[in-house]
């Protein structure tokens, strides 16, 4: 069977972007859950923060802790009742990310079989560079989930690139443009 790049990509591409918002959700949950169990973070930059303990140290705490509160008890300002929603909306986001990166490791089998050139750029940036990986060293960003994949290229060789996407490409992954 012939192995159709922009499929597998377009595919790829949309089980990507539900990953990233299952991600996000448990990483927003999570927060609620380190708050819950009274940790506190603090700023590493002006803009990233960490928390005093790991995320499994906070899971365990609060959930030993849920095990005997009614639903009105604090726990770090929130009630019980939405600590116990935070924590199974975190466990359900967990295993739905866990679950989406099994598809794409199935899905995206072919591509290590026999690669092909893909095309990604970052989604919150205006007129951001058009990269060959995800791991451009050029690329600077904070969130892991703000690469956006562009499918319909997929499996263009280098010349093409250049010749239909020229200045929008970066430099260091597309020597060419």
């Amino acid at each position: 069977m012939a192995v159709n790049p922009r499929e597998i990509d377009e595919k790829l591409a949309d089980l990507d972007t539900k990953r990233a918002t299952a991600a996000y959700a448990a990483a927003r949950q999570m927060g609620t859950i380190h708050s819950a169990a009274g940790d506190k973070a603090r700023y590493v930059t002006s803009s990233r923060r960490e928390w005093g303990q790991s995320d499994a140290e906070v899971l365990a705490t609060v959930r030993a802790t849920l095990v005997d509160a009614d639903d009105y008890t604090l726990l770090g300002g929130f009630y019980a009742k939405n600590v116990r929603t935070a924590v199974a909306d975190y466990d359900a986001q967990t295993a739905a990310v866990a679950r989406l990166d099994a598809e794409m490791a199935e899905v995206e089998a072919p591509y290590f079989e026999q690669p092909w050139t893909r095309f990604f750029q970052l989604r919150s940036t205006r007129n951001a560079k058009i990269h060959r990986s995800r791991w451009c060293a050029r690329l600077h960003r904070s969130d892991p989930n703000d690469m956006g994949w562009h499918p319909e290229f997929s499996g263009m060789d280098e010349a093409q690139a250049v010749t239909m996407l020229g200045g929008n490409l970066c430099g260091t992954c597309f020597k060419g443009a």
